[in-house]
């Protein structure tokens, strides 16, 4: 069963994008906590206070931006009975260009929603081949045998 259909996982990329916004437009840590987990929320708190450091005359104010979520490639795996749910996202922060970012997206099912937990900056629009199935779907990697200790 896939972890989320093709028009959730570009919904969740939206509401990533405007909560983001949101919170750092008064760099909210509740709001952010909201939308990213894992080590990428420490690196925007941390961002966040660095910014708070400065004196109020050199910090920059805000620019909002979003992710392109119609054109994301997406890669969402089919996951078995108690896998956790997540997916990747190769995403532009422009309409039209090639992805500049690969990003992760896990569900939290404590909290009912979906969290950003990793992304990086791709150094090519090459992206890795990722097979998928006959419904667009990402394959899954099976698991070498362990050897014998």
């Amino acid at each position: 069963m896939p972890a989320l259909s093709a028009a959730q996982a570009r919904d969740v990329i939206t509401r990533y994008s405007e909560i983001n916004n949101e919170a750092n437009t008064d760099r909210d840590r509740r709001l952010l906590d909201t939308v990213e987990d894992s080590p990428l929320y420490a690196m925007s708190v941390s961002d966040y206070t660095e910014t708070e450091g400065l004196p109020a005359a050199d910090r920059k104010p805000y620019k909002p931006w979003s992710y392109d979520s119609a054109d994301a490639k997406l890669y969402i795996p089919r996951l078995g009975a108690g896998q956790n749910r997540w997916f990747a996202a190769a995403l532009s922060d422009q309409k039209g260009k090639a992805p500049s970012r690969l990003a992760v997206f896990a569900e939290r099912p404590q909290h009912k929603r979906w969290e950003m937990v990793s992304v990086v900056d791709l150094d090519s629009p090459d992206l890795p081949h990722i097979a998928l199935d006959h419904d667009g779907y990402a394959t899954a990697v099976t698991r070498p045998p362990t050897a014998a200790r």
